[in-house]
């Protein structure tokens, strides 16, 4: 149709962590590597959770994509934080939907 824009979201897992939250080594290896997997794709924002793990991998992965891609000047220029989702009533958080909410069937 015309004058109709498609947009496309990319979810990723946040690389290896340690036991203290942070990427290992082999973590940050895998940040770049998905990086430049996803350096031809022109991002308008990259966003990530508030744990050490998920920025890490945010930062180095989008580092890589602005170095290895082409167009590189038209990348996101910056990663944003993502909010925590707002506590429910009674405590806690809200629950991930699953089998039987009728969205995952």
């Amino acid at each position: 149709m015309p004058g109709m824009s498609v947009r496309h979201l990319y979810l990723t897992r946040h690389a290896e962590p340690d036991d203290d939250g942070r990427l290992t080594e082999r973590g940050a290896q895998q940040a770049v590597l998905l990086g430049r997997r996803l350096s031809e794709v022109l991002f308008g924002s990259v966003q990530h959770g508030p744990l050490p793990r998920a920025t890490q991998t945010a930062y180095l992965g989008s580092s890589a994509a602005r170095r290895h891609g082409a167009g590189a000047g038209h990348r996101a220029r910056r990663c944003r934080r993502l909010r925590p989702p707002p506590a429910v009533p009674g405590g806690g958080r809200p629950r991930a939907p699953g089998r039987g909410d009728g969205i995952l069937g």
